[in-house]
């Protein structure tokens, strides 16, 4: 399994307002379409395209973040042929999905973290925070 290309064909950053009380973040991922993508490439191959949009949301009334996007999943025969028989139900296989959603989720949080500091709102995940160690000895 492989993403062979990531594109993203919408971005979209609203602040509503400038106050902030309690930050509460919600996001959101969709899978909108899983296509056979007919190109020429390796016979053990199946291609796929897949649109996806994903949202992140500041209290609904503070500020949105929306990507929409497509990308290239390459797969084997097998996999290939269980994407396609569970797509039929709008379902995905759970290691395909999982990879699916990381992939749209590493790519996406990083574009969603620079374009939050360029409009000034804080980041939708929590970065890690060093803090002086306490001196037991006194």
């Amino acid at each position: 399994m492989q993403v062979v290309n990531f594109r993203f064909t919408k971005i979209s950053i609203e602040k509503f307002g400038n106050e902030l009380n309690e930050l509460k973040v919600n996001t959101n991922i969709n899978i909108n379409s899983i296509e056979p993508f007919k190109l020429k490439s390796d016979k053990d191959k199946e291609l796929f395209e897949v649109s996806f949009m994903y949202s992140i949301v500041y209290n609904e009334t503070f500020a949105k973040l929306e990507f929409e996007g497509k990308l290239l999943l390459s797969l084997d025969k097998i996999d290939a042929e269980e994407l396609l028989k569970n797509w039929e139900d709008k379902k995905i296989p759970e290691n395909i999905r999982f990879f699916l959603l990381n992939a749209i989720f590493r790519k996406s949080n990083i574009k969603a973290l620079d374009l939050e500091d360029q409009i000034n709102i804080p980041p939708h995940i929590p970065f890690q925070t060093i803090v002086p160690e306490k001196n037991t000895e006194q």
